[in-house]
């Protein structure tokens, strides 16, 4: 596998407003801040559009140059007792332009922080990148976020029942980081 140290430090998209559910996608540019300082970070106007991270990555990617990763956080169809689904595409531009990631996390939950898809994020982009392991703040933080989350299913019989259907629904077969870094490293050798 390709690691970032055989091609340019990517340049980072941060996903804000709706694209940014909980904080996860600005938690996780924080924590790769610290990881990854030779990176670029960039992230729209506080009062741009909607959509104008996608706009700003795809951009940069088409511009060449350093492969581009677009951190995006949605509200949706997600159980805090499962992994939260991780979508990974590539973005449009040339071969290895660079890839979105985006973590879909409990729509019951969506108000509050969400270390848990901020890690989801940041492992994500550390598979990929192939970075030393995290340190456990952030997964101390997710796991005491798991468990608010049960003890609101716990108080309360909607919340619990929408957890239990996303369940359901979510355990079809989601690419593990293998996969994952795979595609990241099948995008970089295209370059």
């Amino acid at each position: 596998m390709h690691s970032v140290t055989e091609h340019a430090a990517p340049t980072v998209v941060i996903g804000r407003g709706a694209s940014d559910a909980g904080g996860a996608a600005s938690q996780a540019g924080e924590v790769l801040r610290r990881l990854l300082p030779a990176c670029s970070f960039r992230a729209p106007a506080p009062d741009a559009p909607a959509g104008a991270e996608a706009s700003l990555a795809a951009g940069l990617a088409r511009g060449g140059g350093a492969p581009v990763v677009l951190l995006l956080a949605q509200a949706g169809r997600a159980s805090h007792r499962l992994e939260l689904p991780l979508r990974v595409d590539p973005l449009a531009g040339p071969p290895g332009a660079g890839f979105a990631l985006l973590v879909t996390i409990p729509a019951y939950a969506a108000q509050a922080p969400q270390p848990a898809a901020a890690l989801r994020l940041v492992e994500a982009v550390s598979r990929l990148l192939s970075l030393a392991p995290l340190g456990a703040t952030l997964h101390e933080d997710a796991e005491a976020w798991r468990r608010g989350a049960d003890e609101l299913a716990a108080r309360d019989a909607r919340v619990a029942s929408l957890a239990l259907s996303w369940e359901r629904g979510q355990r079809e077969a989601l690419p593990d980081g293998d996969e994952i870094a795979e595609g990241f490293a099948r995008l970089l050798g295209q370059r």
